[in-house]
């Protein structure tokens, strides 16, 4: 529950930052918080993210392991295993991937330009 609560700090500090800025009353104080609670929240995500990463290298690991059989029969079955658990930060039963957090954060940049494209405009 608290990645969901995550998300939604993420999202209200987009949308809540961006009604207050097309209004004309966001300060540079506001500013400054909001910048840094949307660091914070990517930081939480890019950290879990991380997780699934780790989690992905582990049976490549495993597989390299040497052992003195041509085919080693038990590793493979702990490879398979590891690999077929999928194992890795989930959120809602998606599982957060480096890919999706730079995604994530692309659109918000995106978002972010075009609030500020229209304040300045």
């Amino acid at each position: 529950h608290l990645m969901a609560c995550l998300q939604v700090a993420l999202l209200s500090t987009l949308v809540l930052g961006a009604i207050d800025g097309l209004r004309g009353r966001l300060a540079i104080e506001d500013v400054v918080v909001l910048t840094l609670l949307f660091a914070l929240v990517i930081n939480a995500f890019m950290r879990a993210a991380a997780v699934t990463d780790t989690c992905t290298k582990v049976a490549p690991f495993v597989n390299a392991h040497v052992s003195d059989r041509a085919l080693d029969f038990q590793c493979q079955y702990v490879v398979r295993y590891i690999t077929d658990s999928a194992a890795g930060f989930y959120i809602f039963d998606v599982q957060v991937t480096t890919a999706m957090i730079l995604k994530m954060m692309y659109f918000c940049g995106a978002f972010v330009f075009a609030v500020g494209t229209k304040l300045t405009g």
